[in-house]
């Protein structure tokens, strides 16, 4: 409000400060801003220079893979292919050519993008999942990630379009459609407690990723090969699977969904509070937004599943031979062909390198630099 003094001058009291009042706090969306920022600066980093430097193609190996297998993955990756290109047009492309900005939608595609990397954390401590080599791949950037453990994860024939698919087309889409899905609900029947709501998109996320995920098992599109025997189904075949696996994804999309559920009156989810509060340019702003949306998106994929992942991996049981016996499915990782078991409670968990560890015949492999312990006689 602009008021005018005695002598003429105009004073706006809007930018005037209450003397001794608080600062104001900071707006949250820099807060999550900042963490995205980490995010993406960390899966370029990981990405990028595993690109640049140790991407390669990697081979199904001996083994022919079969027919229903072949058609299974070059189905999904049609699919996936086709939908990835249907989200860069109408979630990103025609809004941007329409509006002149990035919409809402845009700015979470690519956010999704950049959750791609965290994908081979399930062999973040030993190898437990793998993929068929017969999905287009170039290996895989998991050695390039700090900390890393299991063995040969350069290895890892990460799908390029499917995976990449899975996040930025079926995720993004998924949790799209289960918000509109569970809008109308709560528009239907606006009684209903939002507790009872998530429980019941609990129960469904359960069947559903079940049944989306045995049908990419048994159709040999990859395996939960190493696993704790006693809380898998069909142990001892390829498609063997964790009955743990749909409670965590679940656990995942909940969270996923739950934020982009709860937008305020302007369009904004948590993350993206205070942003009328910034200043900067319009762009400046939906940079912001994406790397919020993104900061999120990670941070829900990192502690909501892939933590609990590797709790559960720690120490898994040795794979099946129906597994070993079939190099596209091993492809130099573990097994034969590599100084490396795959799985086993009875055995020390690999960590790759030069370190002295119990090759899959049940030899001792003491690598080239790795110094073996000698017996030190005690003082008499």
């Amino acid at each position: 409000m602009s008021t005018q003094t005695e002598s003429g001058r105009t004073s706006d009291r809007r930018s005037a400060p209450t003397a001794g009042a608080p600062p104001r706090p900071t707006p949250p969306i820099l807060w999550w801003a900042a963490v995205g920022a980490v995010f993406v600066a960390f899966a370029l980093y990981v990405q990028v220079g595993w690109l640049l430097t140790d991407a390669h193609p990697v081979p199904t190996g001996v083994t022919p893979v079969p027919t229903y297998a072949k058609v299974a993955v070059v189905t999904n990756e049609v699919i996936f292919g086709i939908g990835i290109l249907a989200c860069v047009w109408f979630a990103l492309l025609r809004p941007r050519i329409r509006d002149g900005r990035f919409s809402f939608e845009g700015l979470l595609f690519c956010a999704f993008m950049t959750v791609w990397w965290q994908d081979p954390l399930y062999n973040y401590l030993t190898t437990g999942f793998t993929y068929n080599a017969y999905f287009l791949n170039l290996g895989g950037w998991s050695e390039r990630i700090p900390g890393w453990g299991s063995p040969n994860g350069r290895e890892f024939a990460e799908p390029l379009i499917w995976d990449f698919g899975f996040y930025a087309f079926l995720s993004f889409a998924g949790c799209l459609l289960a918000v509109w899905v569970l809008k109308r609900i709560k528009g239907r029947f606006p009684g209903l407690r939002d507790g009872m709501m998530w429980t019941a998109y609990f129960g469904f996320l359960l069947v559903a990723d079940f049944a989306v995920e045995f049908n990419w098992v048994v159709t040999g599109c990859y395996s939960y090969a190493g696993t704790h025997d006693s809380w898998t189904i069909f142990p001892d075949h390829y498609y063997r699977f964790p009955l743990y696996e749909p409670i965590l994804a679940a656990m995942l999309f909940i969270g996923w969904t739950a934020l982009l559920f709860y937008r305020n009156d302007r369009g904004q989810t948590v993350v993206e509070r205070g942003l009328d509060r910034v200043r900067a340019g319009a762009g400046g702003k939906q940079v912001l937004r994406f790397l919020a949306l993104a900061g999120m998106l990670n941070l829900i994929f990192l502690v909501g599943n892939n933590v609990w992942v590797n709790a559960f991996q720690h120490q898994i049981d040795q794979w099946p031979a129906d597994l070993q016996s079939r190099s596209y499915m091993t492809h130099g990782m573990c097994g034969e062909g590599t100084t490396y078991p795959c799985g086993g409670t009875n055995t020390s968990i690999p960590r790759g390198g030069a370190e002295i560890h119990v090759g899959p015949d049940g030899r001792l492999v003491v690598p080239p630099g790795a110094v073996a312990p000698v017996v030190v006689p005690l003082r008499r």
